[in-house]
């Protein structure tokens, strides 16, 4: 009778402990132990003029709307016509949430694009939720 007795009471108890030792991995905000792909992912913005030719931007850099931060691409400053606005360089500070950034062009000493962008991240890469792909520029 004791035998029946520990087993109804260990298989009642079982569950418990099995749940307690169950980890929600739904909810977890590292990124330990996640396989990502090895390609280098960025968002890209082309400008161009009225006759579809690239424009070479004296000046060109992201703004996080939020915090105010400025982010320069190195690739920006000899390239004509197409534009970083962020890269998987940033991942890092951005990783399990959304934010507003704010890419800005200036030709001859005038601002000449400002294009709101939300971008978001996971463990991985960036991913742009709005925001153009393209420009046209007088």
């Amino acid at each position: 009778m004791s035998t029946r007795l520990a087993i109804v009471l260990l298989a009642c108890i079982s569950p418990l402990f099995l749940h307690m030792s169950c980890k929600d991995t739904t909810k977890t905000n590292n990124c330990d132990g996640v396989i990502c792909t090895m390609d280098f992912r960025g968002i890209a913005l082309q400008v161009n003029d009225n006759a579809g030719n690239p424009v070479k931007l004296d000046e060109a850099y992201t703004i996080r709307v939020k915090t105010g931060e400025q982010i320069t691409h190195e690739a920006n400053a000899g390239r004509s016509g197409t534009y970083t606005v962020l890269d998987d360089g940033y991942r890092g500070k951005l990783v399990h949430s959304t934010a507003e950034f704010r890419f800005v062009g200036k030709r001859g000493g005038q601002e000449v694009v400002n294009e709101l962008y939300t971008i978001s991240a996971d463990c991985c890469h960036i991913s742009k939720q709005s925001g153009k792909t393209e420009v046209v520029v007088p």
